[in-house]
């Protein structure tokens, strides 16, 4: 009986330093593993709508936003509100502009203010357009009344903010994951929906010191097109 006790444990211990080996292994790969976190969670600034209107003699840009308030760039994210903003260029010496707009059976309107250092008149207001293909707007420069319809960029195939920020973790992995504790990411993001020529996305990820990664990248694809660190 001895015997066979020493011819069992003379098998087993080679099996167990395997195992030792192989849970070494284990542990080695899941402290090298940083599990990825719900970055919609952390994004205290999105854009995402955006509509143009270049006419004769004005221009108008509006855009959708959901950001925090108070807006600190500082890492963290606060309380979000929805706004939807118009810039508009308006025709040469208008003095006033009021604009009007309807959505979802609700007027919205008022006197838009002036930007004497940007030369054009913006407008403020807690609407959500987020889902607009098209906006009505009409539009009274001094006593001239216009209206105009302003058409979003956004076309089927623009990446989601869950895409979009999943393809940003895949191929900066390093710099966010830096960031990353526990499942938490220790920063904020601000995306926005740009227009030239076709969609881009920017990105910005700030840090709890304040510094910004800004990204630039394509609307469908995701591509990382432009990268900068202030």
């Amino acid at each position: 009986m001895t015997r066979i006790k020493n011819r069992m444990r003379g098998l087993l211990r080679p099996v167990s330093h395997f195992l030792i080996v192989l849970l070494m292994i284990f542990a080695a790969t899941l402290s090298g593993c940083v599990k990825q976190p719900q970055l919609t969670d952390y994004v205290s600034e999105y854009r995402n709508n955006l509509f143009l209107y270049d006419g004769e003699s004005f221009f108008v840009k509006a855009q959708n936003s959901r950001k925090e308030y108070p807006y600190v760039a500082d890492g963290y994210v606060s309380e979000m509100t929805c706004r939807a903003e118009f810039f508009i260029t308006p025709p040469p010496d208008v003095q006033s502009c009021q604009i009007f707009f309807t959505v979802d059976g609700i007027q919205h309107g008022g006197e838009a203010s002036f930007d004497r250092t940007k030369r054009q008149f913006y407008y403020s207001c807690a609407a959500n357009v987020a889902e607009v293909e098209t906006l009505p707007v009409r539009l009274q420069f001094d006593d001239t009344e216009t209206e105009i319809t302003l058409t979003s960029v956004k076309s089927p195939d623009l990446l989601s903010l869950k895409a979009l920020l999943s393809k940003l973790f895949a191929a900066e992995g390093e710099r966010l994951k830096k960031l990353t504790r526990n499942g938490a990411f220790e920063g904020e993001l601000y995306v926005r929906i740009l227009y030239e020529d076709a969609p881009y996305f920017y990105v910005g990820v700030v840090d709890r010191q304040g510094e910004i990664t800004a990204y630039l990248l394509g609307g469908k694809t995701g591509e990382i097109l432009a990268k900068r660190t202030d």
